[in-house]
Formats: C-alpha cells, structure tokens, sequence
C-alpha cells in the first residue's frame, strides 16, 4: 500500500502507521511514477474531484492495464465519467451513506426482533 495526498497531517500520519506516503498530487506525472502503479494490483482513489480523478485513473489504466481500479463519486454523472475513465468500479458515497443509514434503522428495536448492532468501534 502507498498513500499519495497532499496534506501533510495525513502523510504523516500514514508514515507514523508504518505505510509509504508522497506528498503530492497524483495528477502529477512524476508524483503518480513514484507511486509504482505498474507494481500495484489495486487502487483506490477517494479524491473529491472528479475531472481529476478521471485523468488519474486513465493514467493508471495506460500504466498498469490489469490493474483494478475504484473509486468515490458523488453522482451518477460521476460514476459514468469515472467507469468510461477505466475505473473498475465507482461507488456513490451518499447512496453507501444511505445504506448505512437504513441497515441502523432497521436494527433499531422495532425493526430488529432478536438482531443487535454490532459494538461502535472508535
């Protein structure tokens, strides 16, 4: 695994972790080499833009063609430019939010029968 963000507390904090992190933005060509995607079986990209993940991904896709690729949307426009961009899959965070949300509903009391949330984890 290798973290590539541009926000120091978290490359510090992924060093800290033990996990190898660069500082910088994967859009660029030199920042994205030092990645070593040709060496990668799977990555995945969290990144709020999406023109600029779309041109990370096509850029991945052209360096590691077997490589798979996710990634984070916020819309179904997103996910269509994110899939015709290579991404293997692209989940829409609000719609996994949403889930989430309703999965804890029904394992509320009224919903639940004998079912119980698993323990909060922090």
């Amino acid at each position: 695994m290798v973290v590539v963000d541009g926000e120091d507390h978290l490359i510090d904090r992924a060093r800290i972790a033990g996990v190898p992190a660069i500082r910088g933005n994967a859009v660029n060509e030199k920042v994205l080499s030092e990645a070593r995607p040709e060496t990668a079986h799977t990555a995945m990209l969290a990144i709020p833009n999406t023109l600029e993940a779309g041109e990370i991904i096509a850029r991945l896709r052209e360096m590691n063609p077997a490589l798979t690729i996710v990634a984070r949307a916020h819309s179904d426009g997103e996910v269509r430019h994110l899939l015709d961009h290579g991404a293997d899959a692209a989940v829409m965070a609000e719609r996994e939010l949403a889930h989430s949300l309703a999965e804890m509903v029904m394992a509320t009391p009224p919903y639940r029968g004998d079912h119980h949330l698993p323990p909060a984890v922090g």
